[in-house]
């Protein structure tokens, strides 16, 4: 799984914003081969969703969508991620995988957060995960990202 500085920058500003809140959103982006490339992302929530959240979102995101790039999958996290799954993720990719035929969960994993050079996310053991380029989250990456 290939993260873009966008994609990989946006999910770690939605995770400080909200550090011990369950966070969540939509991957946008393609597959190719066997390689999925996150373009972007989607946060959706920053509590416990609820079912009609996450399907509404899902249709305004494919119906807007540019089509050069679609959900592949959703990444979360909170503070208790590692010892406690949200219990709609496997809904979640069940509904990504049934409409895409594949799909990708990323975990946040919050004890990484405080170390900017060290990747905060994981996945299954099926996938590994890289940068596009090498990230490094400087306040002036930051601020212009809030800008976009």
């Amino acid at each position: 799984i290939t993260f873009t500085t966008k994609a990989y920058s946006k999910i770690y500003l939605h995770a400080a914003k909200y550090p011990s809140n369950y966070i969540g959103g939509y991957l946008l982006g393609k597959k190719n081969d066997s390689n999925f490339e996150v373009v972007d992302i989607l946060p959706i929530h920053h509590e416990i969703p609820v079912g009609p959240i996450l399907e509404i979102s899902a249709q305004i995101i494919d119906k807007d969508s540019d089509k050069s790039s679609t959900i592949i999958g959703y990444y979360y996290g909170n503070e208790y991620a590692a010892a406690i799954k949200p219990v709609y993720i496997e809904s979640v990719k069940d509904t990504i995988e049934r409409n895409q035929g594949y799909s990708i969960i990323v975990e946040i994993v919050d004890e990484k957060l405080a170390n900017k050079n060290e990747i905060f996310l994981k996945t299954d053991n099926k996938y590994a995960l890289k940068l596009s380029q090498s990230i490094e989250l400087t306040n002036e990456v930051i601020d212009k990202l809030l800008k976009k």
